[in-house]
């Protein structure tokens, strides 16, 4: 689970990514490849994660 600077909190299953030039972050697309019913396509920079945590623990894998 990625929380968001604006509080979003958006379940990701899988990511696609990449870096447009002079970014200093990537943006990030998330549940597209592959697609999974039932989930939405989420987009984002990474400068916009709060914290990643485990969905099923709620253990904390990153947070700033």
């Amino acid at each position: 689970m990625a929380t968001l600077r604006d509080g979003t909190t958006l379940v990701v299953h899988n990511i696609a990514w990449g870096y447009d030039d002079g970014d200093d972050s990537a943006h990030v697309t998330t549940n597209i490849s592959p697609r999974l019913d039932g989930t939405t396509i989420d987009f984002f920079c990474t400068s916009d994660v709060v914290s990643l945590a485990d969905p099923q623990t709620g253990a904390a894998l990153h947070s700033t």
